[in-house]
């Protein structure tokens, strides 16, 4: 009975049978019988109950299935509702991403700080309001002319009304963005930074076109040197302007670069079609290049330096009493004082802003007021009277010191040289440094109506119209500035820094294993051991000497540098550019000033350190101990680096065996491919070869010498068929049998995607464009062999050899072979004659080997 009762102890039981009344019916037969089915069988119950019992079990199998059922629809409804939230938050995550991404890749672009016109105020209030009025009817009237050209002469006051609209039309959400042209600032005089510095303000000031942006930045490519400036203009700024209101403003154009400028301006013209609601404000000079392109748009306002108009006198006024606000209720000057100054500027606002200025920064404003106001010397008459006058003073002033008139007119010239030849804006403590003199602040003060000292100590001339008086003879007399003469400063300056400054070891580096990359705090080691101005004379010194245009054998200048490349100061200046990445720069400055009239003696060693430079360049760049460590044991022996190296450098290891004695002539045929060479391209300046060969690789050649430059370049599966430079020759395409095109930089990096499409020929077009161009970024395989005792110094056992040249161990780098050695000390026991073969033998002593924490010890 027990056993048989167990079915209805079943947990599940009521679950099986929902039936009450069944369950009971159930359990009655189970208690008469002590087993359902034989109970069933041997218990007649009457046919009322069977039916009762069916309907009942019709009932609840109803019941059963409309609970399922709404069971069901509440399940399906949350399962809904829980999808339609993931969905949503999907979308978000999916805009959030389109933004991010967005952002990413307007990051990319390149804008220039400087072009945004922060350098210019905005007009005083209550002045020029007649052009103003007439440019903002012009801006609001959508069938007037798209371009408005407002054009005056130097110093009229163009700039600041090209400032006080597009910061009205920012503050309004119309400006799409601006562009201010300026002579003292260099990388603002041509047209390489204008569309990113435009397409970066419009995605700042339009978010609603950021995608347009981001898509013409797609559209670009990873490479945007290479694309022609015409599709750069249309990608970046045109097409994501093509259906909305917007302003651009351009200024100063005439600062530009005339070949650039007149690129700029007719693009700009033929693209209005494309953008009927697009206006463009642009101010110059009346040049005439300028005006053939833009006559149609000139503005038919008055000029605004136009003296007959009551506008333009009240204009000038009212800028004058503003500036003299200050003198006027100190009671140093008069109203009357103000008026007199006003009447005579002639309504020129850069003369009326200087005269202030002189007037502010005298010692006695009521004398400088009469001064300038004497009609027997008419000072104000023009703006090269009053700059002279300035000049003048200045020399004559007792601040300068009890020095001669002439000592001062000298100091402050030297100065001035130093402010217009410098590639780079300077500050004060630059100056001196490069000049060897420590009044520069002092001497500044004087000028302070002219040069500008900002908040981060830099000085720039406040206006180009003082430059344009410097370099004319006739206008600045005994203050002409010959610029050929201010680059010989320049480049003496630089020189002598160098030889004062440079130092071994001077970013005080403790390991040669680590490489520059990885070296955490290189910036700051920078910063604090290097000083601005030997950062600027590593830099730059060749680009002085080349626009020096004449260095005699009697000058300082070259007489400083042969001395410095006598001494062992090249492996210092080294240091320098390899922790400043400059090293691509300061191989192409030794070719300029190779070229340059030095006299022989001068001119061998400066190829010398040119070539040591180029068949070096891999570890010089990538690890500063490495000049010493890896360079100079490989350099030929008769190298003036290397025999200058072998006394002040004696202990490191030596090539015993493989050794060149000399530079490699150019020889008649060049060796380095493997198999047949398919195709070759010199570039643009004809300093390089670029070959393709059947091994799979390009390569890269110094025209002049014949020698390989840096690695192979691996990456096709193929034959190279074609090879080509752009037209910049900062680039290489290369199209390959394995049915890829890849690009590679000049730092022999590829770029880009794979492309699987038969090229049996490349050719980049001179105009730089490049179309449907999808290339790859796949980079050759990190191949290592296992070093044997040959070259693997003490105490590493064992080491590795990288395609690249490095020899490694888990700890860093030790030292880098050349591609000529590196088959040698794979193979000891190699034996080619003569030693530079490509596979020449090489053998190496590790005698006097020095590394890692002990690099320094190389030094005598």
């Amino acid at each position: 009975m027990n056993s048989e009762m167990q079915f209805l102890r079943w947990p599940n039981y009521q679950l099986i049978v929902p039936s009450r009344k069944l369950r009971n019916v159930l359990t009655k037969v189970c208690l008469a019988t002590g087993n359902p089915a034989e109970g069933v069988l041997r218990h007649r119950v009457d046919k009322e109950q069977i039916i009762e019992l069916n309907r009942d079990a019709d009932v609840y199998w109803g019941d059963l299935m409309r609970a399922i059922s709404v069971q069901t629809h509440q399940t399906v409804y949350r399962i809904e509702k829980d999808v339609n939230r993931i969905k949503n938050g999907m979308s978000r995550v999916e805009i959030s991403v389109d933004t991010i991404g967005d952002s990413s890749h307007i990051k990319e672009l390149v804008p220039l700080p400087n072009a945004t016109g922060e350098d210019h105020d905005i007009c005083l209030h209550g002045t020029r309001i007649a052009v103003l009025q007439q440019i903002r009817q012009w801006v609001n009237d959508p069938t007037a002319s798209q371009v408005w050209w407002l054009t005056d002469v130097a110093g009229a006051g163009k700039s600041t009304i090209a400032k006080q609209l597009s910061t009205e039309w920012e503050d309004e959400g119309r400006l799409a963005g601006c562009f201010f042209f300026n002579k003292n600032r260099p990388d603002t005089t041509n047209k390489q930074g204008f569309c990113d510095t435009l397409a970066a303000q419009i995605a700042n000031n339009q978010p609603q076109l950021r995608s347009s942006i981001t898509h013409g930045i797609k559209e670009i490519g990873p490479v945007p040197s290479m694309c022609r400036f015409e599709d750069k203009l249309q990608k970046l700024v045109i097409q994501p302007m093509r259906s909305v209101a917007l302003v651009l403003v351009i200024d100063a154009l005439d600062e530009c670069d005339e070949r650039d400028r007149i690129i700029i301006l007719r693009n700009l013209l033929s693209s209005l079609p494309q953008v009927p609601q697009l206006k463009i404000f642009i101010t110059s000079r009346p040049e005439r290049d300028i005006a053939q392109l833009l006559d149609t748009y000139r503005s038919r306002a008055n000029n605004l330096h136009d003296t007959e108009l009551k506008s333009n006198r009240d204009d000038i006024a009212a800028f004058v009493k503003h500036k003299m606000t200050d003198l006027v209720q100190s009671s140093e000057l008069t109203n009357e004082d103000v008026d007199r100054l006003a009447k005579r500027v002639n309504c020129l606002f850069i003369l009326a802003s200087t005269a202030c200025k002189v007037v502010e920064d005298s010692p006695d404003p009521q004398v400088a007021v009469e001064e300038l106001l004497n009609p027997n010397q008419d000072l104000l008459r023009d703006i090269n009277t009053l700059y002279f006058t300035i000049l003048t003073k200045a020399c004559k002033s007792d601040e300068v010191g009890r020095a001669s008139t002439l000592k001062s007119r000298e100091s402050l010239i030297k100065v001035l040289k130093a402010v217009l030849a410098a590639t780079t804006p300077l500050t004060i403590s630059m100056i001196d440094g490069l000049l060897g003199i420590k009044n520069t602040r002092r001497l500044v003060g004087f000028l302070s109506s002219i040069l500008n000292v900002r908040e981060d100590d830099i000085v720039v001339i406040l206006h180009p119209t003082f430059r344009e008086f410097v370099e004319d003879a006739t206008a600045a007399g005994q203050f002409y500035i010959d610029m050929y003469d201010a680059h010989k400063l320049m480049a003496e300056g630089c020189l002598r820094c160098m030889k004062r400054e440079l130092r071994f070891n001077i970013c005080q580096l403790e390991s040669s294993f680590v490489l520059n990359r990885d070296v955490v705090d290189l910036k700051e080691r920078i910063s604090k051991l290097i000083s601005k101005e030997l950062q600027y004379g590593c830099v730059y010194w060749p680009d002085h000497i080349v626009n020096s245009h004449n260095i005699s054998h009697d000058d300082e200048a070259h007489s400083t540098l042969l001395g410095i490349v006598e001494d062992g100061y090249p492996l210092l200046w080294m240091e320098v550019i390899s922790a400043l990445g400059k090293i691509p720069r300061a191989i192409k400055g030794l070719q300029d000033v190779e070229r340059h009239d030095l006299g022989m003696e001068l001119k061998a060693r400066i190829n010398d350190a040119k070539r040591f430079l180029i068949a070096f360049s891999k570890p010089i760049s990538e690890a500063i101990p490495h000049i010493y460590v890896s360079a100079i044991p490989f350099t030929p022996k008769r190298s003036y680096i290397r025999q200058a190296a072998d006394i002040l450098y004696p202990n490191m290891m030596s090539v015993a065996v493989g050794c060149p004695e000399n530079w490699p002539k150019p020889p008649q045929g060049w060796r380095g491919h493997t198999e047949a060479v398919v195709s070759i391209m010199f570039s643009p300046d004809g300093r390089r070869i670029v070959s393709g060969s059947s091994d799979k690789t390009i390569r890269l050649w110094d025209a002049e010498t014949g020698q390989p430059l840096g690695e192979p370049l691996r990456g096709h599966n193929g034959i190279v068929s074609s090879v080509a430079f752009s037209p910049n020759g900062r680039h290489i395409v290369s199209g390959s049998w394995d049915n890829t095109i890849r690009l590679w930089s000049d730092t022999s990096q590829p770029l880009q995607k794979p492309s699987f499409d038969l090229v049996p020929s490349t050719a980049i077009p001179s105009n730089g464009g490049l179309v449907e161009l999808d290339t790859s970024y796949i980079w050759t395989n990190y191949f290592r062999f296992v070093a044997g005792p040959h070259f693997a110094p003490p105490p590493f056992l064992t080491c590795s050899l990288s395609e690249d040249g490095w020899v490694t161990f888990s700890g860093g780098v030790v030292y880098w072979v050349p591609p000529n050695h590196r088959d040698g000390l794979r193979y000891p026991y190699i034996l080619i004659i003569p030693t530079n073969h490509p596979s020449r033998a090489t053998r190496i002593d590790f005698t006097h080997f020095h590394c890692g924490n002990f690099w320094t010890k190389c030094r005598k």
